[in-house]
C-alpha cells in the first residue's frame, strides 16, 4: 500500500486469526529502528495465542496458526494483552478490548472448529 510506518507509535490487532496477525512480523521491519529498540507496544487479546482450526463438512481439518509470541518479541514487540478498555499515546487513541456478542444474528464463524 505504500504507507510508511517509520513513526508508528503502537501496534494493535483486533484478534490472533492469522489473516490479521499474519503480517505482524513484516510491520515491525518497517518501524524506526529507535523506536524498536524501546520495544513497541503491540496490543492483542489474551486468546489471540490461542490455536485455531477449522473443520468442514467433509471431515477435512485446518490448523490455523496462532501468532507466534516469542518471535513477536524477536521482531521487537512489548506484548500488552487486553481484554478491557484502554487509552493510548497521550490518551488520543481508544481500543474498545472485548466485544461481547449479545445478539441473535452474529454466529461466528461456521466452520470453525477450536
Amino acid at each position: 500500500m505504500g504507507l510508511d510506518l517509520s513513526c508508528n507509535e503502537i501496534v494493535i490487532s483486533s484478534h490472533g486469526h492469522i489473516d490479521h496477525s499474519g503480517g505482524l512480523i513484516n510491520i515491525s521491519k518497517k518501524i524506526d529502528e529507535k523506536k524498536q529498540e524501546q520495544k513497541i507496544p503491540l496490543i492483542l487479546h489474551k486468546d489471540a495465542f490461542r490455536n485455531r482450526m477449522v473443520k468442514f463438512k467433509d471431515w477435512r481439518i485446518i490448523n490455523l496458526p496462532a501468532p507466534n509470541r516469542s518471535e513477536l518479541t524477536r521482531a521487537g514487540y512489548n506484548i500488552v494483552e487486553k481484554q478491557s478498555p484502554s487509552l493510548w499515546i497521550e490518551d488520543s487513541i481508544l481500543i474498545t478490548g472485548e466485544i461481547p456478542r449479545t445478539n441473535d444474528f452474529e454466529k461466528g464463524f461456521p466452520n470453525h472448529y477450536s
